[in-house]
């Protein structure tokens, strides 16, 4: 049976292995319909403004279903004092608009970082009890920036690599390809299917891409080319292999972009590069 105090997530593609799943961005109806609640009329009761009094309220919360409560299970009953989800619970956020718990951590971190930073971050109790939160979910937390290295590509045969899978495989394709001694046949096979299928993205403009999941895996490799086009003096080592990850064909999932005629083109060139 479920536990009622842990978040029923919504999972983009379920086919994709469990520790590489992740959570679909886009807010569901509930969250919509949310936002149409005026503003004015959403009250935080006073023992969930403060730190020690959120999190004893939050304990009795669920003292309903469990009499000794864990960790994960008391933060998910903290609920925003601040934004478009006043009230809101954490629990209610993971399941209703993961997009948006993203935002706000991102933004957290990046401000808890800034050594130029002149005053204290406002909430950040609140905002480090959220981070703590989306830590205990990995189909959640792997969408932060700060866990880019883990998203998930999420399309065709590559569905449960991870970015920095896609990357190293790439890379090596590059070192494959400049000594024709090095690697075992079917080393040379992944490396170049995952360099055809990196390369049709990097062929497109970035305003020809709907999809912000795609735009950022695009802005991902570049970013990586450039880091290593920058550290060009330091000697290339071609004695480290990636990561290895099984293929599995994927159908294309519309809840995660709406790039479907796009991504089938770039399958379709796969195939035909990869001949």
């Amino acid at each position: 049976m479920a536990d009622r105090l842990l978040p029923a997530l919504c999972i983009k593609d379920k086919s994709v292995v469990a520790k590489r799943q992740q959570c679909i961005l886009v807010p569901t109806d509930a969250a919509r319909e949310a936002l149409k609640v005026p503003k004015k009329s959403l009250s935080v009761p006073p023992a969930c403004m403060e730190e020690k009094t959120a999190l004893q309220e939050a304990k009795r919360r669920c003292r309903q279903y469990s009499a000794q409560p864990t960790e994960v299970q008391y933060l998910g009953q903290l609920v925003l004092t601040f934004g478009k989800y006043t009230n809101k619970t954490f629990k209610w956020l993971l399941e209703n608009d993961v997009g948006y718990v993203k935002f706000l951590v991102d933004k957290h971190l990046k401000d808890v970082r800034n050594t130029a930073r002149k005053v204290e971050v406002r909430d950040r109790w609140l905002k480090d009890s959220l981070l703590k939160y989306v830590n205990h979910f990995p189909p959640v937390s792997s969408h932060l920036e700060v866990n880019i290295d883990s998203c998930t590509y999420g399309h065709g045969r590559f569905k449960d690599f991870t970015y920095k899978e896609m990357w190293e495989w790439y890379k090596y394709h590059k070192v494959l390809e400049a000594d024709q001694q090095l690697g075992t046949a079917q080393d040379r096979k992944m490396a170049k299917e995952a360099f055809l299928s990196i390369r049709q993205w990097l062929r497109l403009r970035e305003e020809d891409i709907t999809s912000r999941p795609m735009k950022r895996f695009r802005q991902y490799i570049l970013g990586k080319e450039k880091a290593s086009t920058d550290k060009k003096t330091e000697p290339a080592r071609t004695d480290v292999q990636p990561s290895t990850s099984t293929f599995s064909p994927a159908d294309h999932d519309p809840t995660w972009d709406d790039d479907t005629d796009l991504i089938e083109a770039v399958q379709s060139m796969e195939a035909t590069e990869g001949q």
